[in-house]
């Protein structure tokens, strides 16, 4: 919780506690929902990261062929 919290929000955050739960205030928790999309943006390759064959392979399988087809191979 931040400091200047409402005592209602205080109340909130004990009911919580008791409850055996965890609560964040609205600002804490929009900050660390951020920051967790980022980081997990962070850890997964883009699209900018494939090869030109990986691309390939990708936008054939996007169009609905598998690797059985004959467009697959090299």
């Amino acid at each position: 919780m931040l400091k200047d919290s409402a005592t209602a929000e205080l109340e909130l955050a004990l009911q919580a506690v008791m409850q055996g739960e965890t609560y964040l205030s609205p600002p804490i928790s929009k900050q660390w929902w951020k920051a967790t999309l980022q980081a997990s943006r962070a850890e997964q390759p883009g699209a900018d990261h494939l090869t030109p064959r990986q691309r390939q392979v990708l936008q054939l399988i996007a169009e609905g062929l598998s690797t059985k087809g004959n467009r697959l191979s090299p």
